[in-house]
């Protein structure tokens, strides 16, 4: 469906994918169970005075987000991050881990540059049309920002990544991206087909 500048009312977070570069080919990796994305802007406030007047100019210079997960995803963050799993854990008897992945060092630690998509169910404009939405990040950083927590008689504490996006005017792959500003954009909003 093609854009018409109507305004999008989101109810459920669906889907968060990872992009990483293949080869010049964008390969997504699913983290499942999202619970929250969660932005954080940074802006530069420009003040202009005289005359008997005042203007303030407010630029985004920064975006950032924090992404909540109800899973310990093993699988995604050894793709994503590139750790091995190890197979030869620790210990024997009781408490063997016969298989494990390392968490907060390494790659997640220092980040790694990745491209970035979230989906979510919405309702189009005025006429309450379901249509599902995304929010890409073409290039960003990705870091593992806090591990879960285990409690009883709930769900464990969410599993969070810190995603800090790059303005840009390429994809992961290197690929430009034609239409965005001649300055690069921090990420885009739009309609899935």
């Amino acid at each position: 469906m093609a854009f018409d500048g109507t305004y999008y009312k989101v109810f459920s977070f669906k889907k968060v994918y990872i992009q990483r570069n293949s080869t010049g080919t964008i390969v997504e990796t699913e983290f499942p169970w999202p619970n929250a994305l969660k932005p954080s802007s940074e802006q530069q406030t420009y003040e202009w005075a005289g005359g008997g007047a005042k203007k303030k100019v407010s630029v985004l210079i920064a975006q950032n987000w924090t992404l909540d997960l109800d899973v310990i995803p093993l699988a995604a963050h050894a793709t994503i991050f590139g750790k091995a799993e190890i197979t030869a854990g620790p210990g024997t008897g009781s408490w063997d881990l016969s298989t494990m992945v390392g968490f907060g060092g390494g790659n997640d630690a220092s980040g790694v540059s990745r491209g970035f998509r979230a989906t979510a169910n919405s309702y189009e404009g005025a006429t309450d049309t379901a249509v599902e939405i995304a929010v890409w990040a073409p290039v960003a950083t990705l870091t593992l920002s806090a591990a879960m927590g285990l409690n009883t008689d709930g769900t464990a504490d969410k599993t969070q990544y810190s995603i800090s996006a790059t303005k840009t005017l390429v994809d992961i792959t290197g690929a430009t991206i034609t239409g965005g500003s001649s300055d690069g954009e921090f990420f885009y909003i739009g309609e899935t087909s």
